[in-house]
């Protein structure tokens, strides 16, 4: 960095020495003509380039300019403001006459000298002063005039130059084409909004350059549409708290327009009688892009109440086309307990669903169970039973396997023949008595039950561990699918302690667990009018099987 200093010093110096002392690099200087009160670009370079000028900051670093007062140099830009220093080039953002003069610059490479003379603004007859301005509608063509240069020159053959920002525009494209001093282009693009440049050089005892600057605006072609609102929405409602202020927001998309005099307004109905206009409303910020801008209009309220709450507030937006508006309206705020609880409340709710479907999938066969027995379909015989009652119990057993003297057999071929048939009229089914000799025992077990009207399973521990379990899981599994079957269970003994150790099928467990049973002890089975007896015929049905056949006393 040091050495790149020292290098840059030296070169300054020596190039200083040869300036003052006549020495220049034998080229012949360059000639242009500029207007006061413009913007004008000197590069260090040669008029004919591809490029208008460089802004590299290397370049800029390397590029030394002078200018030459008699037999003293002045290094630019000095002390001038308005004289910028860019990559290669001299920035010159207001043209004025003291700017007039010789120049040189030293690019690293070689030394190039300048004869700049500068146009007084009232020195000629054109109307058009500093930067020349022209709009051009995007999508359909477009002139650009270099404005005034005849006034600059009467010289007859001319060579005029064109830079769109900084590059060169060749007239060989096929979007372009120039016509005398006016740049055509056959179709305007949104790049096209940009500074142009002309350069007409002529021969006048030297070659001369006249610059002149072009500013194009590209804008959108007017469109005959009404402007659209963006917010609020028709018919939307916001939260307000009660006392306190509010901003009410609107927002409008507006087409362009070459007269462009929107107007965006508030409005404000009470009860819907009328309207008025809120004065307190200001324009918070304009955004512009091509071809149309959005303007957010604001008004403030200062507080907030039970008034405001019942009121229609209204956008309106207009434009030279027509005009559109929307409708808002407050709700009051809820504080933070009533959110909570607008919060919790659904999440309580859902729980409390959540979990009573949980259980009711996991207790689903103990609730149906539970409800065809406590809520059964009215008492009547439906078609196709032929019997009251199917009677399970042990056969075979001994009050040794029974751990009592009342055993299942006894109690079902004795006490509950004699009881329920002979004195109440209802009909049995009995495996002993009734079951069709030479038939399969499952599937007649099944049809048993099947035709008939309700179970009674005489429980005991032996039951338990008996091949009966299969006539009470055919009954439960009936129960589950005829709504108009019972089923009620009996317990000739203790139920057992270890009832949960026992291997029983899924379906027999979970009904021991939540049916109601009834207890039968010796002392109940002498008198039908006993609470045992009268237990159980109110489980029995009201109407009655027509009996056919009797059975005598076993």
């Amino acid at each position: 960095m040091l050495n790149m200093c020292c290098g840059l010093t030296l070169a300054v110096v020596i190039f200083g020495l040869l300036q003052t002392q006549g020495v220049s690099s034998g080229s012949v200087p360059y000639g242009y003509k500029a207007l006061a009160g413009e913007l004008f670009l000197l590069q260090c370079a040669s008029p004919r380039q591809p490029y208008l000028f460089n802004q590299s900051e290397r370049i800029e670093n390397s590029v030394i300019w002078l200018k030459h007062k008699g037999h003293t140099n002045e290094t630019i830009p000095g002390q001038d403001g308005t004289i910028a220093k860019q990559g290669n080039y001299l920035n010159f953002t207001i043209m004025e006459e003291r700017h007039a003069g010789n120049y040189s610059c030293y690019n690293g490479s070689e030394m190039l000298s300048f004869i700049l003379d500068v146009m007084p603004r009232n020195g000629t007859d054109c109307r058009v002063h500093g930067d020349s301005e022209v709009t051009l509608i995007v999508g359909r063509s477009g002139r650009i005039q270099c404005p005034c240069v005849h006034y600059y020159t009467e010289a007859s053959k001319v060579d005029i130059r064109w830079y769109k920002k900084n590059k060169y525009l060749a007239l060989a494209n096929r979007k372009l084409h120039m016509e005398g001093t006016e740049l055509l282009l056959y179709t305007v693009y949104v790049e096209d909004y940009a500074m142009f440049t002309c350069d007409v050089s002529h021969m006048d005892g030297m070659m001369w350059t006249v610059r002149r600057s072009v500013w194009v605006t590209v804008i959108q072609e007017e469109r005959d549409i009404p402007p659209r609102i963006l917010y609020p929405y028709e018919n939307c409602t916001e939260d307000a708290e009660l006392g306190k202020p509010k901003n009410l927001t609107c927002k409008v998309q507006l087409p362009f327009e070459r007269t462009f005099r929107p107007v965006v307004r508030w409005f404000v109905s009470y009860g819907g009688h009328g309207r008025e206009e809120l004065l307190n409303s200001e324009i918070m910020r304009v955004q512009s892009s091509f071809g149309e801008s959005t303007t957010t209009q604001m008004v403030h309220l200062h507080k907030v109440t039970e008034k405001e709450l019942d009121a229609t507030f209204t956008c309106f937006a207009q434009n030279s086309i027509g005009n559109v508006s929307t409708t808002m309206r407050l709700r009051r705020k809820l504080q933070v307990g009533e959110l909570l609880l607008v919060i919790i409340g659904p999440v309580v709710a859902l729980i409390f669903v959540t979990g009573v479907s949980v259980l009711v999938r996991a207790y689903w066969l103990e609730i149906l169970l539970l409800y065809r027995m406590h809520l059964p379909f009215p008492d009547a015989i439906a078609a196709g039973k032929e019997y009251d009652a199917f009677v399970s119990y042990v056969s075979g057993s001994s009050p040794e396997n029974e751990e009592t003297d009342l055993t299942g057999e006894l109690l079902g071929l004795h006490h509950f023949l004699q009881v329920l048939e002979q004195q109440w009229g209802y009909r049995l089914f009995l495996l002993e008595r009734d079951l069709i000799p030479g038939g399969a025992y499952t599937e007649e077990v099944v049809k048993s039950i099947q035709r008939s009207r309700m179970i009674i399973c005489l429980l005991s521990s032996l039951y338990l561990r008996s091949p009966c379990l299969f006539e009470l899981e055919t009954g439960l599994k009936t129960l589950k699918d005829d709504p108009h079957f019972r089923i009620v269970l009996v317990w000739s003994s203790r139920p057992p302690r270890k009832l949960p150790a026992l291997l029983l099928p899924h379906i027999v467990r979970r009904a021991l667990r939540v049916l109601p049973a009834i207890g039968y002890t010796n002392r109940d089975f002498s008198q039908s009018d006993s609470k045992f007896w009268k237990n159980l015929r109110i489980k029995m049905p009201r109407t009655r099987m027509c009996v056919s056949s009797s059975w005598e006393d076993v």
